[in-house]
């Protein structure tokens, strides 16, 4: 995902190991949604920066939560 667009970009679910992860992007704006397949955790944010987005991913992923 880059830059700012006026339309609904989605990307595919990705499996990372016991998350599974969909970004959508609109607007500048980046909703996350994930969820551990194997302890019922679900994460949905909702940023407006690719970079912190990233971040998140990456925070959750390796805290198991936020």
């Amino acid at each position: 995902m880059q830059g700012k667009t006026n339309k609904l970009t989605s990307m595919d679910c990705i499996e990372f190991g016991d998350w599974l992860i969909k970004a959508s992007q609109m607007n500048g704006y980046v909703l996350l949604i994930m969820c551990n397949i194997r302890k019922g955790k679900f994460v949905m944010q909702h940023v407006d920066d690719v970079k912190k987005a990233n971040i998140i991913v990456e925070y959750v992923i390796e805290r198991g939560e936020l």
